[in-house]
């Protein structure tokens, strides 16, 4: 699915399948991804700003230099995600895992990354 530059402001997307989209520069502000299978997918540079991703599955998905400020991604399966460069400040990342994931240069100020898994995690 080819999703770019695209406007999804206050979208309700729960259980929805988008594995393998390309979803990249696009607003997702306030979005509603709860359940969400989005593996391999690539939303590099997408803004993500208060949107919710509980329990999604985020893995082998680009994520790099993404704005996830006040993002709710408990429970996510980041495996083999690339967040690089990505901004997730105010972030909750609780139980996420986050195993083999590369984070260098992400901006986690005040992110709760209470019981999450970074087992391999590069934060370089």
């Amino acid at each position: 699915m080819l999703i770019l530059n695209a406007t999804l402001t206050n979208a309700s997307l729960n259980d929805a399948t988008l594995a393998n989209s390309f979803i990249s520069n696009a607003n997702l502000t306030n979005a509603h991804l709860d359940n969400a299978i989005m593996t391999n997918a690539d939303l590099g540079n997408a803004t993500l700003t208060n949107v919710s991703l509980n329990d999604a599955t985020l893995a082998n998905s680009f994520i790099s230099n993404a704005t996830l400020i006040n993002a709710l991604i408990p429970n996510a399966d980041l495996t083999n995600a690339n967040l690089g460069n990505a901004t997730l400040t105010n972030a909750s990342l609780t139980d996420a895992t986050l195993a083999n994931s590369f984070i260098s240069n992400a901006n986690l100020t005040n992110a709760d990354l209470t019981n999450a898994d970074p087992i391999k995690a590069f934060f370089l």
